[in-house]
């Protein structure tokens, strides 16, 4: 009898030991699955707002082209791969890690563009002021030959330079090239001009306004091309990488407040079982 009461209470005693060692288990376990995967959710979290704060700086850089920016964006993609580092260090979760290499795949090919597209609008600036020198420059010759010599071709080179010259700022302003078109056909009446004053090729001053027309132009034609692949390539395809990363890191962050509420759920049962 005394034995059967014995045993009643150590088998009791230990099934509530083997209890509470099944609970404390399960708490540790499903602890550091939660702490995974609040880690996981503060990098997501991190990676999408910094996504953000530099297609702002994006934005601003087209605004107002300030290196400001341009440093910016260069530090929050860094701080983006940082916080990509971190998930590929401490997440075992297949689905993050997937989402993780994706988006730093995203992110280094929007750097990429980033540095094309900020190249391309230094490239603008500096075509900009050669066009200005010499349409300027062209201009200038044009008026003083007409001046020393009373060459009418002299002057129709003057009203043409400055006709070029007003349809390229409208070029720049509404991009819609047909100003450019314009441009080119007045270089042919140029051309003209050019050829009607001076048949030889050898008068000099008219030979530097002839240089200064094709410095122009080939300015004016990299203005066209750099604008053309920002406007179709560079610019399109960084919208659609950007948009990409957030998504990425706003879905990693979803599934890891999803899966931290599972997780919750599934250690609140267990518990309520055991007590």
């Amino acid at each position: 009898m005394r034995m059967n009461i014995r045993f009643k209470i150590l088998s009791g005693v230990s099934l509530v030991l083997v209890i509470l060692l099944v609970l404390g288990i399960t708490a540790i376990f499903n602890l550091n699955t939660i702490r995974t995967k609040f880690d996981g959710l503060t990098e997501a979290t991190q990676v999408e707002r910094y996504a953000y704060l530099t297609i702002q700086e994006e934005k601003n850089y087209l605004l107002e082209e300030k290196e400001e920016s341009y440093a910016k964006a260069m530090k929050n993609m860094d701080t983006i791969i940082a916080a990509l580092d971190n998930i590929d260090k401490t997440s075992t979760d297949p689905d993050l890690l997937k989402r993780s290499k994706e988006a730093r795949a995203a992110t280094l090919e929007y750097r990429k563009g980033y540095e094309a597209g900020v190249a391309a609008l230094k490239a603008n600036k500096a075509a900009v002021k050669t066009m200005i020198t010499e349409g300027l420059l062209v201009e200038k010759l044009a008026e003083e030959y007409y001046l020393s010599t009373k060459n009418e071709a002299a002057l129709g080179v003057n009203i043409t330079a400055l006709k070029i010259m007003r349809a390229e700022k409208e070029e720049r302003i509404n991009k819609t090239r047909e100003k450019y078109k314009l441009m080119l056909a007045l270089r042919s009446e140029l051309t003209r001009y050019y050829n009607e004053i001076d048949p030889a090729g050898k008068d000099d001053k008219v030979n530097q306004a002839r240089k200064a027309t094709d410095d122009y132009f080939k300015a004016a034609q990299l203005w066209i091309d750099n604008d053309d692949k920002l406007t179709k390539e560079i610019l399109p395809k960084m919208q659609e990488l950007g948009t990409n990363v957030v998504k990425l890191a706003f879905d990693s962050a979803g599934d890891a407040a999803k899966s931290m509420i599972a997780t919750q759920t599934q250690s609140n049962s267990i518990i309520g079982i055991g007590l």
